[in-house]
């Protein structure tokens, strides 16, 4: 009995061991395979990544790790230069979780870059929307903008990143990089200052105040800091390669966000705005129309006006047409068309803060003090890191409109909200100079 009981044990402990070996030769859990994949994706390893990915999807196409896995497999795609291969990926995670704005993200910022601007901007909008908490979108939005040379609409869609997320360092130098492209080098550098202190150690802001010290009358041994910073944060790729070379004494040309060269047509030659108006109607596209109302104003084409017209009536329920009609008119010196136009703007999308900030430019330029602060007002809320629209509200209310009370309050609001703007020294002086004003006037009275 005693040696049945040990041949049964025995027995018990070798079919455990072949189960063991059979597990050992069989294929890893999905689970582990996508653990694996994502880790070597990583760490660089593109190739064995791909494969992984692949495997796990041909194994459980419709697994728990499916969504995630697609995403991923685009990202990878992405980087080894299959972007075809890429942008299907994308699209299978869009479908396998339709909740999750990443892949729709990462498709649109895809087809940025592959030239496909009516496809992305319908990507963007519904990947905000699964997302409208996050600054994702804004970021992509402003960047995009920067690199058209739209440094305006750049600065509004930081400023809306900014609003999702105060702790965006990358909003920050965003906007330092707008400024400085606009010609205003000490607001630029008090953005760069101010990404450092949402994240010391931010490779693009140490960067880019390396670029702005270099670029400045004795400020090369300030670059070298930064840059020697910014090799300690960043040490390889070819910023980090630009940044040796700078420090080297050598000058390079800043050119990362050049505005873009005008698209060729079929013919060779620039398009025009009478050409892709044209296109824009055939194909009843907004995002072609107001491509065309952009190239008309930036080439002050004689036909802009014109173009203008018809863009707006033909197309009167999209807000981005009308905010790019008014800004040819604006440029014709049509302000009352202008702020017909970026009033339709506004009321088509409330929230569109470039709607907001033209109406109060063109206002402004007309003479109309009252619309300007009006919509200066609603800037201010819907933008609160704006420091350009409480400043401006200050200075019409208090130097154009006269009321010396709210313009007073403005000034120093703006003081207590941005004591590292430049402005903010000269605060003091403007609110003596409206309260000496006031009292004139009362005592004149």
């Amino acid at each position: 009995m005693a040696g049945m009981k040990a041949m049964t044990k025995t027995w018990t402990g070798l079919w455990a061991a072949a189960a063991l070996a059979w597990a050992g030769c069989g294929p890893a859990p999905v689970g582990k395979v996508y653990e694996r994949a994502v880790s070597q994706l990583k760490a660089g390893e593109t190739g064995e990544g791909i494969a992984g990915l692949e495997e796990v999807l041909e194994r459980e196409p419709d697994g728990a790790f499916a969504g995630e896995a697609w995403n991923w497999l685009g990202l990878a795609k992405r980087a080894s230069g299959d972007l075809d291969g890429a942008a299907k990926a994308f699209g299978r995670a869009m479908g396998a979780s339709p909740g999750d704005y990443r892949p729709a993200f990462n498709l649109a910022r895809l087809e940025l870059e592959r030239g496909n601007a009516d496809a992305a901007l319908p990507l963007l909008k519904q990947a905000d929307q699964l997302n409208p908490a996050g600054p994702e979108v804004p970021l992509l939005l402003g960047d995009l903008l920067t690199r058209k040379g739209q440094w305006a609409r750049a600065k509004s869609a930081y400023y809306q990143a900014e609003k999702r997320d105060p702790q965006s360092a990358a909003a920050a130098t965003g906007l330092g990089r707008a400024f400085w492209l606009e010609g205003d080098a000490a607001r630029a550098e008090t953005e760069f200052m101010r990404a450092l202190e949402i994240e010391k150690d931010y490779g693009p802001a140490l960067y880019n105040l390396g670029v702005l010290n270099a670029a400045s009358d004795g400020g090369a041994e300030r670059a070298g800091e930064y840059f020697r910073r910014y090799l300690e944060a960043e040490p390889a790729g070819e910023r980090a390669d630009a940044a040796r070379r700078r420090m080297g004494g050598e000058a390079l040309e800043q050119t990362s966000f050049a505005a873009g060269a005008p698209q060729k047509e079929g013919s060779g030659g620039a398009e025009t705005a009478a050409g892709a108006w044209k296109k824009a109607v055939e194909e009843r596209s907004e995002t072609a129309a107001a491509h065309a109302l952009e190239l008309a104003r930036e080439s002050r084409d004689p036909q802009g006006a014109e173009i203008a017209k018809r863009a707006a009536s033909g197309f009167p329920n999209s807000a981005d047409v009308q905010l790019a009609a008014g800004g040819v008119w604006e440029e014709n010196g049509d302000m009352a068309s202008a702020m017909g136009a970026y009033k339709r703007a506004q009321a088509l999308d409330p929230e569109n803060a470039d709607a907001l900030w033209a109406l109060a430019r063109a206002a402004g330029k007309a003479g109309e003090d009252d619309v300007a602060a009006m919509a200066l007002m609603r800037l201010v809320k819907l933008e609160p890191g704006n420091a350009d629209a409480l400043w401006g509200l200050a200075e019409t209310f208090g130097e154009k409109l006269g009321m010396t009370g709210k313009g007073a309050t403005a000034y120093k609001a703006f003081e207590k909200r941005f004591p590292a703007d430049p402005r903010a020294a000269e605060v003091r002086a403007r609110v003596a100079a409206l309260e000496a004003a006031a009292a004139a006037e009362a005592a004149a009275e």
